[in-house]
Protein backbone atom coordinates (compact mmCIF):
# COMPACT_ATOMS: atom_id res chain seq x y z
CA UNK A 1 0.00 0.00 0.00
CA UNK A 2 1.95 3.38 -0.83
CA UNK A 3 1.55 6.43 1.48
CA UNK A 4 -0.86 8.22 -0.83
CA UNK A 5 -3.20 5.70 -0.59
CA UNK A 6 -3.34 4.92 2.82
CA UNK A 7 -3.46 8.91 3.47
CA UNK A 8 -6.07 9.42 1.43
CA UNK A 9 -8.17 5.97 2.80
CA UNK A 10 -6.85 5.51 6.02
CA UNK A 11 -5.44 2.06 8.00
CA UNK A 12 -8.82 2.17 9.44
CA UNK A 13 -10.49 1.03 6.03
CA UNK A 14 -8.42 -1.26 5.15
CA UNK A 15 -9.26 -3.88 7.75
CA UNK A 16 -11.79 -5.85 7.47
CA UNK A 17 -13.77 -7.04 10.20
CA UNK A 18 -17.36 -7.21 11.76
CA UNK A 19 -19.44 -4.20 12.33
CA UNK A 20 -18.95 -3.68 15.86
CA UNK A 21 -15.12 -4.44 15.57
CA UNK A 22 -15.21 -1.47 13.46
CA UNK A 23 -16.58 0.81 16.16
CA UNK A 24 -14.26 -0.50 18.44
CA UNK A 25 -11.55 0.13 16.51
CA UNK A 26 -12.34 3.75 15.49
CA UNK A 27 -12.66 4.71 19.28
CA UNK A 28 -9.26 2.70 20.38
CA UNK A 29 -7.71 4.66 16.87
CA UNK A 30 -9.48 8.27 17.99
CA UNK A 31 -7.76 7.55 21.50
CA UNK A 32 -4.58 7.24 20.84
CA UNK A 33 -4.11 9.68 18.05
CA UNK A 34 -5.27 12.28 20.73
CA UNK A 35 -3.25 10.95 23.32
CA UNK A 36 -0.14 10.71 20.54
CA UNK A 37 -1.39 14.54 19.43
CA UNK A 38 -1.45 15.10 23.07
CA UNK A 39 2.67 14.40 23.71
CA UNK A 40 3.96 15.53 20.71
CA UNK A 41 2.40 18.63 20.88
CA UNK A 42 3.68 18.72 24.88
CA UNK A 43 7.39 18.59 22.89
CA UNK A 44 8.50 22.09 23.23
CA UNK A 45 11.14 22.91 20.59
CA UNK A 46 11.79 26.40 22.60
CA UNK A 47 13.09 25.00 25.68
CA UNK A 48 14.89 22.11 24.27
CA UNK A 49 16.51 24.66 21.89
CA UNK A 50 17.62 26.79 24.41
CA UNK A 51 18.75 23.90 26.55
CA UNK A 52 20.86 21.87 23.66
CA UNK A 53 22.59 24.99 22.19
CA UNK A 54 22.56 27.94 24.48
CA UNK A 55 22.59 25.47 28.06
CA UNK A 56 20.05 27.94 29.35
CA UNK A 57 16.43 27.91 29.98
CA UNK A 58 14.09 30.11 27.28
CA UNK A 59 11.69 30.59 30.04
CA UNK A 60 14.13 32.71 32.42
CA UNK A 61 14.17 35.57 29.70
CA UNK A 62 12.30 37.95 28.07
CA UNK A 63 8.47 37.41 28.64
CA UNK A 64 9.31 34.23 30.11
CA UNK A 65 6.86 32.32 27.37
CA UNK A 66 8.52 29.31 25.64
CA UNK A 67 7.40 30.40 21.96
CA UNK A 68 8.81 31.71 19.02
CA UNK A 69 8.94 35.08 20.16
CA UNK A 70 10.77 35.24 23.15
CA UNK A 71 13.21 33.01 20.91
CA UNK A 72 13.98 35.76 18.46
CA UNK A 73 14.35 38.75 21.08
CA UNK A 74 16.52 36.32 23.09
CA UNK A 75 18.66 34.56 21.17
CA UNK A 76 18.02 35.82 17.50
CA UNK A 77 16.83 34.39 14.02
CA UNK A 78 18.49 31.02 13.86
CA UNK A 79 16.92 29.87 17.26
CA UNK A 80 13.72 31.04 16.43
CA UNK A 81 13.65 29.51 13.09
CA UNK A 82 14.64 26.23 14.94
CA UNK A 83 11.79 26.94 17.11
CA UNK A 84 9.80 27.84 14.12
CA UNK A 85 10.35 24.31 12.58
CA UNK A 86 9.97 22.47 15.49
CA UNK A 87 6.68 23.40 16.29
CA UNK A 88 5.44 23.24 12.53
CA UNK A 89 6.51 19.63 12.27
CA UNK A 90 5.10 18.20 15.67
CA UNK A 91 1.65 19.60 14.99
CA UNK A 92 2.26 17.97 11.01
CA UNK A 93 3.24 14.70 12.85
CA UNK A 94 0.36 14.86 14.94
CA UNK A 95 -2.26 15.19 12.08
CA UNK A 96 -0.55 12.60 9.92
CA UNK A 97 -0.56 10.43 12.77
CA UNK A 98 -4.52 10.71 12.83
CA UNK A 99 -4.78 10.75 8.83
CA UNK A 100 -2.63 7.51 8.58
CA UNK A 101 -5.65 5.96 10.60
CA UNK A 102 -8.62 7.89 9.36
CA UNK A 103 -7.45 8.64 6.23
CA UNK A 104 -7.72 12.72 4.64
CA UNK A 105 -11.07 11.43 1.55
CA UNK A 106 -9.20 14.21 -0.39
CA UNK A 107 -12.11 13.32 -3.02
CA UNK A 108 -15.01 13.96 -0.60
CA UNK A 109 -14.31 17.47 0.37
CA UNK A 110 -14.83 17.45 4.06
CA UNK A 111 -15.49 14.54 5.85
CA UNK A 112 -15.23 13.20 9.32
CA UNK A 113 -12.18 11.58 8.57
CA UNK A 114 -10.57 15.66 8.19
CA UNK A 115 -12.41 16.17 11.45
CA UNK A 116 -10.62 13.64 13.49
CA UNK A 117 -7.33 15.09 11.74
CA UNK A 118 -8.52 18.66 13.27
CA UNK A 119 -9.37 16.76 16.56
CA UNK A 120 -5.83 16.26 16.49
CA UNK A 121 -4.26 19.16 15.83
CA UNK A 122 -6.59 20.80 18.32
CA UNK A 123 -5.00 18.41 21.10
CA UNK A 124 -1.46 19.26 19.42
CA UNK A 125 -2.13 22.93 20.45
CA UNK A 126 -2.93 21.92 23.63
CA UNK A 127 -0.42 19.64 24.50
CA UNK A 128 1.73 22.87 23.39
CA UNK A 129 0.15 25.43 25.84
CA UNK A 130 0.05 22.53 28.85
CA UNK A 131 2.53 20.66 28.31
CA UNK A 132 2.40 17.72 30.67
CA UNK A 133 6.49 17.35 30.25
CA UNK A 134 7.26 21.03 31.32
CA UNK A 135 4.58 21.36 34.60
CA UNK A 136 2.00 22.51 32.28
CA UNK A 137 3.23 25.78 31.40
CA UNK A 138 3.55 26.10 27.68
CA UNK A 139 3.73 28.53 25.07
CA UNK A 140 1.16 30.23 23.33
CA UNK A 141 0.26 28.22 20.77
CA UNK A 142 0.16 30.69 18.04
CA UNK A 143 2.07 28.87 15.52
CA UNK A 144 0.62 25.64 16.59
CA UNK A 145 -2.72 26.79 15.64
CA UNK A 146 -1.35 28.61 12.56
CA UNK A 147 0.22 24.82 11.34
CA UNK A 148 -3.24 23.33 12.06
CA UNK A 149 -5.00 25.69 9.43
CA UNK A 150 -2.83 25.19 7.19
Amino acid sequence: MNLFKLLNEGLIYSIHVEEWQFYVLIAAFLIFGIAAAYLLGSINSAIIISRLIYRDDIRRHGSGNAGTTNMLRTYGKGAAVLTLLGDMVKTALAILVMAVFFGFRYNMGISLNEGYCYIAGLFAVLGHVFPIYYGFKGGKGVLCTATMAL
